[in-house]
């Protein structure tokens, strides 16, 4: 988790101070290359979003998913069946 929080502190100061520089790069269009530059970021999702596997996405939240969960209405640990030998 620290690692985590540590990683976002960083890249968060790491956009900024790219952004910085995108905005000082230019006196009359700095604004400019800071709003096309998030577009484009913004818009780089979309293709994103298509590598995410479709078993993940195939149901709403909250609805069994039995190509991950396998046989609705049990439980993790009650998927395995005990045979007993004797």
């Amino acid at each position: 988790m620290m690692l985590v929080a540590g990683a976002t502190v960083l890249l968060t100061n790491a956009g900024n101070l790219v952004g910085a520089r995108i905005y000082s790069s230019s006196a009359a269009h700095g604004f400019l290359y800071c709003v096309i530059a998030a577009t484009v970021t913004t818009a780089l999702i979309l293709p994103a979003i298509l590598l995410v596997p479709t078993e993940l996405i195939a149901t709403a939240d909250g609805e069994p998913n039995r190509a991950i969960e396998g046989e609705p209405g049990l439980r993790p640990c009650e998927q395995i069946r005990f045979t007993a030998t004797g």
